[in-house]
Order: C-alpha cells, then structure tokens, then sequence
C-alpha cells in the first residue's frame, strides 16, 4: 500500500511538472495578473483546484 502511495505520489510530480511546462506561458501570464487581484486567496484556490483535479485524475 504504501509503495503504490509512494509511486502514485512520484507520478503525480512528474506530470505536474510536464502540465506546469506545456501551459508555461499562460502560467506566466497569469502571475502577472494574480497580485492585482488577491494573491494568498487566489494561491489557496488554485491548490485547491489542482489537488481535486489530481485526485479525480489519478486516485
């Protein structure tokens, strides 16, 4: 069990890694705009979104 949580964990970096570069630019833009507009609330928000998607995606 724990190996399977160790691999899971592994793969998840790695890909998020991958997701991170492939939309790089946007990414970019993005914290441009992100302390105009709140940025701890909108950090908070986006982990959210980011752990639920992962959970949904490889969980």
């Amino acid at each position: 069990m724990l190996k399977h949580a160790e691999r899971l964990m592994m793969w998840q970096c790695s890909n998020g890694v991958v997701f991170w570069d492939f939309i790089g630019l946007n990414y970019n833009i993005f914290l441009l705009i992100l302390p105009l507009t709140g940025w701890e609330k909108n950090i908070k928000k986006i982990n959210n979104v980011i752990n639920q998607v992962f959970d949904k995606l490889f969980l």
